[in-house]
């Protein structure tokens, strides 16, 4: 008897141990909250990574596989008609260039550091 006494005065003195019903919640919401988001995170990298593969595989097979079609030009040896029209345009805006430019030794060695001079001398 002693011994169960004891044990009540125990359960009395010891403090109610059960949760709050207003933190519980609280913990439970912001957990769903995080785990909604992981999960939302997870689905859109998934949703990004296979855009950007499908993109990739899409521009990949538009370059075709003719080596023509993928040479660099290093001369205008080659050129077609939209080529020629490039060529006018760029030719016009250098003209214009000198001509409106307050300092045309600033204009020509500009145009000379983009080689514009030594591309037209090897198309003559």
């Amino acid at each position: 008897m002693h011994d169960f006494e004891t044990r009540l005065k125990e359960s009395l003195n010891l403090k109610n141990t059960a949760p709050d019903a207003d933190s519980f919640v609280a913990d439970l919401h912001s957990e769903r909250a995080k785990r909604n988001s992981a999960r939302n995170q997870f689905l859109n990298g998934i949703i990004a990574g296979a855009l950007v593969v499908s993109l990739g595989i899409f521009t990949a097979s538009q370059l075709g596989t003719n080596p023509a079609e993928l040479m660099v030009y290093d001369s205008f040896e080659m050129m077609n008609i939209d080529d020629r029209a490039e060529e006018e345009f760029l030719t016009e805006m250098a003209v214009y260039y000198l001509e409106q430019s307050e300092d045309m030794w600033g204009t020509l060695a500009f145009l000379e550091d983009t080689d514009f001079f030594t591309v037209m001398l090897e198309e003559l």
